[in-house]
């Protein structure tokens, strides 16, 4: 509906990747919307957050660990970086990291996605 709104594309490439829908598409316009705001560090979550939805842990977080320090101000940045810290077996940290969210802001996926990541 607004292809040229970086904000609404980012939206839709987020719950693309949260509900498994569009995942192709979804990968493609986190690159790209990416590529035009480098600076944009919610779209650098999301683009993580691709990442890491389509089992490229790793990458994901390569990609965030650059803005761990910003977890603590950024729920998109802590939601990320928690989630790929467990993948890669991180859990104490991921832990440390994903209690800071509060739950009452999280969708039913996202905190499906939270407990899974740490086993509980």
């Amino acid at each position: 509906m607004h292809p040229k709104d970086a904000d609404v594309t980012n939206n839709f490439v987020f719950f693309a990747a949260l509900t498994g829908n569009r995942e192709q598409l979804a990968e493609q316009l986190s690159r790209e919307n990416l590529a035009i705001h480098p600076a944009n560090r919610t779209y650098l979550a999301t683009r993580a957050f691709v990442l890491l939805m389509r089992g490229r842990t790793d990458d994901a977080l390569k990609a965030i660990k650059p803005l761990a320090s910003e977890a603590g101000k950024s729920s998109a940045v802590a939601f990320v970086y928690g989630l790929a810290l467990a993948g890669v077996g991180e859990k104490t940290e991921a832990k440390a990291v994903l209690e800071t969210l509060n739950p009452a802001t999280l969708t039913l996926r996202e905190v499906e996605l939270v407990k899974a990541a740490l086993g509980d």
